[in-house]
């Protein structure tokens, strides 16, 4: 069970995103300058006077890395082993196990993987990873008959100190005790429900990723206002829908360069020159390259994703909890031009600047993920910006949350299929932040809306 590698950091040569400008403006591209800008301006975050996770100390967060996947390893001759957690705040790995009093496995093959300056931890857990395992097909083989018996389970996962967590939807509260039983097989009390409120897919038949509305859902096409002086608004893709844990405002997401800072406003596209509003940008990570847009009153958001081809712009998916990326993760892209892209496999650890497409105002450094196109075909295209990346699970019937497309590798570029808009530059390696951290960094859920 690898969590939060970093290995193999590269640098982007180059700061061409995957934003679109509007057709009656211009498309950046191989042979074509990128605009002039101060090499000494700063990103524009004038929302945050401080942003969380700004002061993560990245250096030691690979060291503790490199200590996680050691650990890992020595996890695997250890029945008992959970998970290990980095904690770079407070300098330590946290590694959690299910102990008994048969258990005589050596800690001090964990103790010692640590270097001067970095601490392990052991805290208990209910169930060790062979049984989160277990559980997790037992889970998936069984929903047939939480089915039969009126109950749609729409996510599940390990709460690592007290077992396997549930949430599930259903028109009356109440698991049958013959389906709780199956499922209790390391003991009782170590596999909990909790009603969860997430609505029907079927009250949103009408949905279109190219023609948005409240409730907005990811993946779904977004522009700002138009350029000073010009007509291009940036075209973007909406990241994830997010609702906050404080006050219960929805939210919609979409990359910090497609933001324009002085007029903060972003819209769906309506279909033909049509717009729905969504609302206004009210604060920003540019270390991040995201932008949170609180949805205008009377509208919300729903945690679900676009994941239909260009045949299929209603296809919806339920998006059933949100993890941070793994190197080797197969993943699937949504774009609001290139749509759903699958078979994207997630190669190693990247770090890179955005560019704003407003100001040309340059980001701080960004730390993420770099992801290509297992057959060699597109990833990502112009327009994509900001769109959601995610990992399909339980038969590809849900959607866990990883990432947001954030930038390109330029040396990658190349022609796009034939159904999208003629000119359009299509890229098969897409550069990708850890969506999952920032919402949790800005109090933010991707799912189990309650």
């Amino acid at each position: 069970m690898k969590k939060r590698i970093l290995l193999g950091i590269g640098i982007s040569v180059g700061l061409l995103l995957i934003t679109e400008a509007s057709a009656a403006g211009p498309v950046r591209g191989p042979g074509k300058p990128a605009p002039t800008h101060d090499a000494e301006k700063k990103a524009t975050v004038d929302d945050n006077a401080a942003i969380p996770g700004a002061d993560i100390d990245w250096a030691l967060q690979e060291v503790i890395g490199q200590v996680a996947t050691a650990a890992d390893e020595v996890g695997e001759n250890d029945p008992a082993y959970t998970v290990s957690v980095i904690d770079v705040r407070n300098a330590r790995l946290q590694i959690y196990r299910k102990s008994s009093a048969a258990d005589n496995f050596d800690l001090q093959r964990y103790r010692a993987l640590a270097p001067a300056g970095v601490s392990i931890v052991f805290e208990s857990a209910a169930l060790s990873a062979k049984e989160i395992e277990n559980l997790y097909r037992l889970i998936s083989t069984m929903e047939p008959a939480f089915q039969a018996a009126g109950i749609r389970l729409h996510s599940w996962g390990p709460d690592y100190a007290s077992g396997m967590r549930i949430h599930y939807t259903a028109k009356t509260p109440g698991i049958p005790p013959s389906l709780l039983e199956k499922l209790e097989i390391y003991g009782p009390g170590t596999v909990a429900f909790k009603v969860g409120s997430v609505e029907s897919l079927t009250s949103f038949a009408g949905a279109d990723r190219q023609a948005d509305t409240s409730p907005f859902a990811g993946g779904a096409r977004v522009h700002g206002p138009n350029r000073d002086g010009g007509t291009s608004p940036a075209q973007c893709t909406s990241n994830f829908a997010a609702k906050s844990t404080g006050n219960g405002q929805y939210y919609a997401m979409t990359a910090w360069h497609c933001y324009k800072p002085t007029d903060k406003r972003f819209w769906a596209i309506a279909g033909g020159s049509a717009t729905n509003y969504i609302g206004s940008v009210s604060s920003t990570d540019a270390a991040k390259d995201v932008a949170f847009i609180p949805v205008a009153n009377g509208q919300k958001t729903v945690p679900l994703v676009y994941d239909g081809d260009h045949n299929n712009p209603q296809q919806l998916k339920l998006v059933n909890g949100s993890a941070s990326p793994q190197v080797g993760n197969l993943v699937c892209n949504s774009g609001a031009t290139l749509s759903v892209v699958c078979d994207v496999r997630i190669s190693g650890t990247q770090k890179w600047k955005a560019e704003n497409y407003y100001t040309g105002a340059i980001s701080p450094e960004i730390y993420g993920f770099r992801a290509a196109k297992e057959n060699g075909g597109p990833a990502a295209a112009k327009g994509d910006s900001g769109g959601p990346v995610f990992r399909l699970n339980s038969n590809d019937q849900y959607a866990t949350a990883l990432g947001l497309m954030s930038n390109a590798d330029v040396t990658e570029w190349m022609p796009c299929p034939w159904w999208v808009t003629a000119g359009t530059q299509c890229t098969r390696v897409v550069y990708l932040t850890d969506i999952a951290a920032t919402a949790r960094a800005h109090s933010l859920v991707l799912s189990n809306f309650s």
